[in-house]
């Protein structure tokens, strides 16, 4: 097996199309796209950070309602939703189909990559927990269905405006000016940065982050769409925080189906503070995960046989 050629070229499909436009205007300098592209992400994290605040005096958070503060965060991230397709289609004048916002084909898109983002996560908990670097502490009783489908919708918003931002955004317009190599480098490279400050970061979870920048990159090339990634991303947070427990980037989360406790566990393969993406395991499985995505041949329809 061999890399698909089509893949991991500069003539990709999704840098192709923005090429043939004649009016965009992304940026030619990396500086100035770089620069742009950090203060939209931090007006975007700014309103949600007001808007939070704002309803955190109208309704205080407490133990009680903790979840739904989680909730609230989750969705304003919208916002740097909004500004990534604003800049998009009003300053670089791109079609938001560049951003692989493709209607064709959305559905199964975004099936298999929410499947594919609960079975790595997973994969990466059995793993920790054979290791002996997860305890199981059992399963909680005080989540409700209601609350857990907020979360799970929640997850899903802000997968989306990360993968929107970093991928749809970032990746491809510098792909289109720069070529694929400085697009995968530089998006993954930015994705590790803006989870610098976060409780528990440390060297391996910053190369985790940049392994999965890199995972992301690669399956945005492959399938050409932004779907199947933002799925993935929202449903390997939320498998991680509301389904076992375990911390989300440093962050804890106030209430989950299950408990996993990496108390006593090497904190090399379990994360520590910082959760499982800090660890080894999520290591070994998003480097077979960028594997695959290299080795498997891509999926070709055969239509030539069918009837028009």
């Amino acid at each position: 097996m061999k890399l698909d050629p089509a893949f991991m070229s500069d003539t990709n499909p999704l840098f192709a199309e923005l090429k043939a436009m004649p009016d965009t205007a992304i940026p030619e300098n990396s500086g100035r796209l770089t620069i742009r592209f950090w203060l939209v992400i931090l007006a975007g994290v700014l309103l949600s950070a007001l808007t939070g605040s704002f309803i955190g005096t109208v309704a205080p958070v407490t133990e009680e309602n903790a979840s739904v503060s989680m909730i609230v965060s989750l969705y304003l991230t919208v916002f740097v939703i909004v500004l990534t397709l604003y800049y998009c289609r009003k300053i670089e004048n791109r079609p938001l189909r560049t951003t692989g916002m493709k209607r064709k084909g959305m559905l199964p898109q975004y099936l298999g990559g929410a499947a594919a983002g609960f079975v790595m996560f997973g994969a990466a908990v059995l793993l920790a927990w054979r290791c002996g670097a997860l305890t199981f502490e059992g399963r909680t009783e005080k989540l409700s269905a209601g609350t857990l489908t907020a979360l799970l919708i929640g997850w899903l918003v802000q997968g989306f405006s990360e993968e929107i931002s970093f991928r749809g955004w970032l990746m491809i317009s510098t792909g289109t000016q720069r070529g694929v190599t400085e697009a995968v480098t530089t998006s993954s490279l930015y994705f590790a940065i803006a989870h610098i400050g976060n409780q528990g970061i440390s060297i391996l979870s910053m190369i985790n982050l940049g392994l999965f920048g890199m995972f992301a990159a690669f399956y945005v090339l492959r399938t050409g769409s932004i779907w199947g990634v933002a799925a993935m991303h929202g449903i390997w947070n939320f498998a991680q925080g509301n389904l076992f427990g375990i911390r989300v980037s440093g962050m804890d989360m106030p209430d989950s189906v299950m408990r996993f406790s990496s108390e006593g566990g090497s904190k090399w393969l379990n994360g520590g503070d910082f959760g499982m993406e800090g660890g080894l395991c999520v290591t070994a499985v998003l480097a077979a995960g960028i594997l695959l995505l290299c080795l498997i041949p891509p999926f070709r329809k055969h239509t030539a046989s069918r009837p028009d």
